[in-house]
């Protein structure tokens, strides 16, 4: 669990994307763009050689 200020969130999505390997998909670039109240999931799974970017899920604030 972590949260964030929002002008940091795209660094840490992109350090999130580049230490699992994972690629930048249209949920990622939704989860480094969230606004106030929203949020985003990693599902990072451990691997035999580190981690892997499994999926991001987003989802806006009620």
């Amino acid at each position: 669990m972590m949260c964030s200020h929002g002008p940091v969130i795209p660094q840490i999505v992109s350090e999130i994307i580049s230490q699992t390997g994972g690629t930048v998909s249209d949920q990622a670039r939704r989860a480094a763009s969230l606004g106030t109240g929203d949020f985003a999931v990693f599902h990072i799974a451990k691997s035999g050689r580190g981690f892997r970017l499994v999926s991001v899920e987003t989802h806006t604030a009620p």
